[in-house]
Formats: structure tokens, sequence, C-alpha cells
């Protein structure tokens, strides 16, 4: 974040012409204190530059990152929230004497930095992540994972510790980096992640991804950085052979690159090969899964009043899940495989839409049952005339009070058990079950319009 300010200099005379009729505003940020955590303070400067006494009016809005607890010292002025904008300003109204100006220093907590405590916190849930999956098929990868997590975390740190001594620039690449960090510490604690196995090395699931380095002089040699950016999926975890670049992440654009410096004589070209793992592909295991799922509701779906809308969503699901199995295919071309990827990831991301719908179908089919069947239970016990009625025809006598309400928890007893009975035996058929391969099961997936 640039530094303003007001220089007086021969210039400053057409300026004058200006400020004589609006005033000025100007803010500076800088830190207060000596050190890394010091506290922020953003300089309101408002001038009068008319040949009269002026009261000014005073705003300025405050960065979004700021919380109420956040702002230490208002300098006198009034703190609002601006709904609007989502954030906190700072306003009020000040009597200047003519040619004359006023700073208000208001004061804020540094939130634009990652303390070594929240560092230290994401360091402990990668390791104690990492420590959980130990001994199983997945700590080789998760080997991988630490070691991308880490590095990715470090660079975030070293690129905040560059503009230590500035605080518009700190504020700067802590707004850069914030959504890499937040991906960073998500993934250290997620078992998906740690639990997830990466595609394996072998040739069918590796890019090839060609670089190429030219000196364009004919003349001179030339040292100089080679930057090339990556797709934005490639995490370190993905590189097979960095033939001697650095990984590297660029917070404006949301992608890593790699980066080499090196020296290039007069029209020397140089040429590389990065192995990447094909991460570019649904697993099939997701799209099977949405098969069985579309399959087995549909079934339970068919002989319901929704039967309609249940075809009409199997058909959907198996037009978007066949679309993408016929795209899966590896393509030589890393540019349109990855594009057919992502528009996949769309269908997928429909797919599994449509079949949340179908059951959430079958979930209405099974509460209005339930309903039914207690409107059943209730009915029938309306249908009662009376505790003494049924006394007169079990027993042919009106009975006591006492023996009365013997009878109606016995009755309600009796009804309660039966209706527990009934929803177990209803419950047990209409539970969702695996559909295995039997020739009614591929009729019921044929009918849902999925492949067996």
């Amino acid at each position: 974040m640039s530094r303003h300010g007001l220089k007086v200099n021969k210039s400053m005379r057409t300026f004058r012409k200006i400020i004589c009729v609006l005033g000025l505003v100007c803010v500076l940020w800088t830190v207060s204190g000596v050190g890394v955590f010091a506290d922020v303070v953003v300089n309101i400067l408002v001038v009068n530059g008319t040949d009269t006494q002026q009261e000014k009016d005073v705003y300025q809005d405050l960065p979004k990152e700021l919380k109420a607890e956040d702002i230490l010292d208002s300098a006198g002025l009034k703190v609002d929230f601006d709904v609007t904008k989502g954030q906190y300003a700072v306003s009020g109204k000040v009597t200047l004497a003519p040619k004359s100006s006023k700073t208000f220093r208001v004061k804020v907590k540094d939130v634009w930095q990652i303390r070594p405590e929240e560092v230290a916190t994401i360091q402990k849930q990668i390791e104690t992540n990492f420590d959980l999956v130990k001994g199983t098929k997945y700590e080789d990868t998760a080997k991988l994972k630490r070691a991308s997590l880490e590095k990715r975390l470090n660079f975030i740190v070293d690129e905040q510790k560059k503009a230590q001594d500035s605080a518009g620039a700190r504020i700067d690449r802590y707004r850069e980096y914030a959504a890499e960090l937040g991906t960073i510490r998500n993934d250290a604690v997620s078992v998906k992640y740690w639990r997830s196995e990466l595609p394996k090395p072998i040739p069918e699931n590796i890019f090839k991804l060609v670089l190429e380095a030219q000196n364009p002089s004919k003349e001179q040699a030339v040292t100089q950085e080679q930057r090339y950016y990556l797709p934005e999926e490639v995490k370190p975890e993905h590189i097979l052979d960095y033939e001697g670049f650095e990984i590297k992440y660029d917070a404006s654009r949301g992608q890593s690159y790699l980066s080499r410096t090196e020296k290039l004589d007069p029209g020397e070209v140089k040429r590389y090969e990065v192995g990447i793992l094909d991460i570019w592909r649904i697993n099939q295991s997701k799209l099977d899964d949405l098969k069985n799922r579309t399959a087995t509701t549909y079934k339970l779906l068919e002989p319901t009043k929704y039967a309609a809308s249940a075809k009409f969503l199997a058909s959907e699901v198996k037009k978007d899940l066949a679309q993408i199995e016929s795209s899966q295919g590896k393509d030589t071309d890393i540019n349109k495989h990855i594009r057919a990827f992502r528009e996949n990831e769309k269908l997928f991301k429909q797919a599994k839409t449509d079949v949340e719908s179908l059951e959430e179908l079958l979930q209405a089919v099974r509460e209005k049952l339930v309903r039914s069947r207690m409107q059943n239970v209730l009915r029938r016990i309306k249908g009662l005339r009376g505790v003494a009625d049924v006394a007169d025809a079990m027993m042919a006598k009106q009975p006591t009070q006492d023996k009365a309400w013997i009878y109606i928890l016995v009755i309600m007893g009796f009804v309660g058990v039966l209706t527990v009975i009934a929803f177990i035996i209803w419950g047990r058929r209409s539970r969702d079950v695996k559909i295995e391969d039997t020739e009614e099961n591929k009729a019921a997936k044929e009918e849902a319009g999925l492949k067996p």
C-alpha cells in the first residue's frame, strides 16, 4: 500500500487552487513503536486551503479485516459500521482556521500478520494428522502432502517477513495470501485430505510439461528468472520431477509457478520436462456411487406418485455420468484434458444434486407413510366410545374408577406396542440396501436409465 502525503514545494501552487475550495483528507499508514507486531496508525490529514475558517467533514473507511475490538483509539472520531460495505469507518467534523490542517491518528491492531502461535498451531495439526495415518496405506502419500503443506506455509511466512518494515506492504501481502493460508489450514485438519491417495506414478498417469527458456540476445549472455505458471489445481505434491525448479505461489493470480534463475549464453535455448501427476479426472468410484444410489432410490419410488419425477431425474443422472465417462480418456494435450476435467466437474456436481433430489422424494414418501400410519392408529382410538363401553363389552358391568384407569393404561400400552412393532417392520422393509448385480437389479438400473 503506497503512502500518501503532502509536500510543500513550488508545484503546490496549482494544487492549492483546488484545495481552496475543497479541503483535503489524506490517509497515511504508519507503524507505531518498533517491531513486527506493533500497532498500526491510520493518519487522516484534513486540510483547509481557504482564507476563511471552515468546518470540515471527516470520513475514512477502515480496512475490512478490522473488528470493533481491533480499533484501539478512534482519535475522537465516531466509529460506525457500514452495512453496505461490510466494514467500519470513522467520521466527524472539525473546524479549521484559514490555511491550516489537522491530523487524526486512529490506532488499530496489526491484524495483518501470521503470528508465530498461529503457524505453530497449523504445524501441530499437520504433524498430528500425519501421525494418524502412519503405518497405513496412506503413509507414503501423506509424507508428500506433509512436505507440501510445510513448504507452502513457510513460503507465506517468508513473504510476510520481507514486508515487516512497512505496514502498508504487509497488509497487501496478507490480503494476497489469506486464501492460500486458509486452504493450508483446512487441509491440515481434513481427514479426507490425509486419507486420499494420489494417482500412481505410472506412465499413463503422468503428463510431461515441456518448458523452454531462450536468450533472445545474440551478443551477450543473460542471467534471469524463468517463471512458468502451473494449472490452478497443481500443488507441490503433484510434481514428480522439478528439473531444478522451485515451486512458488502467486497470490494475485491464485496459481503456483515454477521458478529457476540461470545463465543463458547468447542465443541459447534450454528445454525442460517437468513430470506432473494426472489429477484431472473424476474417480470412477464416485461415478459408481451415484449410479447405485440412483438405481436404489428409483426402484423404491417407481410404485409411488413421484414415479414421473424420479424417471426424469434418473435420466438426467444417466446422461451426465455417461458424458463424464466418455471424456475421461487420456488426452495427449494437457490443456484439452484440463478443460474437459473442469467441464466434468460441473456435470458431476449437477448429477450429485439430482441424486440428492431423488433421495429427498423418497424421504417425502417415507414421511407421508409415517403420518398415514399414525393417523390410522389415532382413528382407531377415537373409534372407541369410552372405557365404560369397552368394560361393558368385556365384563358386562361398569368398572370402578380405579379399575378404569388400569384399563386405560393397559389399552394405551397395547396400542403403543403395536405401533412400535409396525414401525420396526416398516423400517426394515424400507431400509436402503445395496442392489446386487442380479437380473432383477440389472433390470431396475436399466429402467432408471443407467448402465448396470
